[in-house]
């Protein structure tokens, strides 16, 4: 039985990582659909910050490749 709540509990972390994975890739398509100039807020540490669209959308790009790597690993 201890195998099996292993093993749910690794389909549940692929799963959230599965989420993630979708929930980056899609962020990052409306930031490029954005005009370059218009200003956009990136989450922090639990913070707000206004930035542009060329550093939101390269730093949402490294969190997906993080994600895709962790995912690759399971």
């Amino acid at each position: 039985m201890a195998s099996s709540s292993s093993l749910s509990s690794t389909e549940e972390t692929k799963r959230k990582l599965l989420l993630k994975t979708k929930q980056l890739e899609v962020a990052i398509a409306e930031l490029k659909s954005l005009h370059p100039s218009r200003p956009v807020y990136e989450k922090k540490c639990g913070l707000f910050f206004r930035t542009d669209v060329k550093s939101a959308t390269t730093s949402q790009e490294r969190e997906l490749d993080k994600s895709r790597a962790q995912l690759q690993k399971m």
